[in-house]
């Protein structure tokens, strides 16, 4: 791992996109070679990083970061929205006949449950 910083400096500009950290099944060695790349300062690196607040994605690379989103909170919306739309029109679900407090109970609770998926 050591010979990547050097590799990357020979570019003028690199972008680097790991998405979903937090799944990671060797998650500890990602963090640990990001923490080594981000300590070679590389100029014209660019790194986007995306997964959930996990206490050690945070902790090892909160201090590293210039930007932080959250997306959790802007996702609950969009899945709450789509829910909604799909049980009016759905045909499926139309033809339910359900109480319109039903409808709610499970646009409610798929949310909740979805955790920002």
């Amino acid at each position: 791992m050591a010979t990547i910083p050097p590799i990357l400096q020979g570019f003028k500009h690199v972008y680097l996109i790991f998405d979903a950290l937090d799944e990671c099944p060797e998650r500890e060695k990602l963090i640990d070679w990001l923490e080594e790349i981000l300590a070679a300062k590389i100029e014209g690196l660019h790194m986007l990083a995306t997964g959930r607040k996990e206490p050690d994605i945070v902790h090892r690379l909160g201090s590293l970061t210039s930007a932080v989103i959250d997306v959790e909170s802007l996702l609950a919306d969009d899945i709450r929205v789509y829910l909604t739309q799909t049980l009016q029109s759905d045909l499926r679900f139309k033809a339910k006949k359900w109480p319109e407090d039903v409808f709610g109970e499970i646009g409610t609770t798929l949310t909740e449950r979805a955790n920002g998926m």
